[in-house]
């Protein structure tokens, strides 16, 4: 019975490594802290510099912290919302979409402050909605309402890939007021480390040992 117990736990740990190998998915977070905890380096782009006062053309590069990335919008026009000194990336026509897409590699992780604001450029309560891609094909799709730019506007995600690109869209089918995507804060990261093959071995096998260990103590 011993000897078959082991070949079940055995059995176990491996497909746990094998899983562990193959597995994808896309993480959300809803605080800094947890998406912090979630990566390794990241970088964020305040958008200092945005003109508040007259358009930008799309497609538009730039960087966060050291990490490169390509904004683009529908219309081939952004228009920055907040005031000069502390500005947010915002669009000039309420239906266009922001798509951000990393072009430093290795980006698994990315966050950011999204909203909606109005004709002025100040925050405008109404649903924004955030679609992610990543590296393996999947998409996930998440809707934030946010009680202000800071509150409850919040998100993050990491991919066990690479993100390959996230877009920002107000909600459709608007009637006035109307609401415009907004983003602040936008920060791009690379993934945690994860322990090599040979840790995932060695954990897998204390768990066997624990299993036997248990298994002797109740026998």
């Amino acid at each position: 019975m011993a000897a078959s117990f082991i070949l079940r736990a055995t059995a176990a740990a491996t497909l746990l490594l094998l899983g562990v190998s193959a597995q994808s998915a896309i993480t959300v977070y809803n605080t800094a802290a947890a998406f912090a905890g979630a990566t390794a380096s990241s970088g964020t782009d305040t958008f200092t510099g945005m003109s508040v006062t007259g358009t930008t053309p799309s497609p538009l590069n730039r960087m966060a912290g050291s990490y490169a990335y390509m904004a683009t919008s529908t219309s081939g026009a952004f228009y920055a919302g907040g005031t000069t000194s502390d500005p947010f990336l915002s669009t000039n026509r309420f239906d266009d979409i922001i798509t951000i897409t990393p072009t430093s590699s290795g980006i698994s992780g990315i966050a950011g402050n999204f909203f909606g604001s109005d004709v002025l450029g100040s925050y405008a309560g109404g649903p924004v909605t955030l679609t992610v891609t990543d590296s393996f094909g999947m998409s996930l799709t998440q809707v934030v309402n946010a009680s202000s730019i800071t509150s409850g506007s919040y998100m993050g995600f990491v991919s066990d890939g690479t993100i390959t690109s996230l877009s920002i869209a107000s909600a459709s089918n608007q009637t006035a007021p109307f609401v415009w995507p907004s983003v602040d804060n936008l920060t791009l990261a690379t993934a945690a480390p994860v322990p090599e093959p040979g840790t995932w071995a060695l954990m897998a096998l204390g768990l066997v040992g624990m299993s036997l260990t248990r298994r002797r103590r109740a026998d």
